[in-house]
């Protein structure tokens, strides 16, 4: 269908256009650029992980200053160096019950955790990409690790 509207407009507004002045055609390539940008998914990526947020700035400064072709190489060697750089330092968090949430949550995230007595769950978290990750940080790998805590008095 977008085909049959784009073919069409071609042959049908082409010439209509063609009599345009450039600096309104190049107001409307502006304003349609502009609508692209959504502030409110700018906010989200800043709270789910700075760096995606620096990853965007810097994609889109590198589109506007070499052109898209080059803007999205720039992209896509950015995005290797972050995760090469997240491979280099996997998360790894304690894990513990959350009153009124179900499972076992980082304690880094929940400050109101509550430990078992005698038990330290350990959760080791890769950035690795599978077929099945979501773009928004969906599915990762996790290795988990129980092991006993020391207690002060007689086993």
């Amino acid at each position: 269908m977008t085909l049959v509207v784009v073919l069409t407009t071609l042959v049908v507004a082409g010439p209509l256009l063609a009599g345009f002045p450039k600096a309104a055609l190049g107001a409307l390539v502006i304003y349609a650029a502009v609508r692209l940008i959504e502030v409110g998914e700018l906010r989200r990526i800043a709270r789910f992980r700075r760096s995606e947020l620096l990853l965007t700035i810097l994609t889109t400064v590198a589109v506007l200053g070499f052109g898209v072709l080059y803007g999205v190489l720039v992209a896509v060697g950015l995005s290797i160096v972050d995760l090469l750089r997240r491979l280099a330092r996997p998360h790894d968090g304690i894990l513990d019950y959350v009153p009124g949430v179900a499972g076992m949550h980082d304690v880094d995230d929940y400050p109101a955790a509550r430990q078992l007595p005698g038990l330290v769950v350990t959760a080791m978290t890769h950035c690795c990409v599978s077929p099945t990750q979501r773009i928004s940080g969906g599915a990762r790998w996790t290795r988990w690790a129980a092991r006993p805590t020391r207690s002060n008095g007689p086993s």
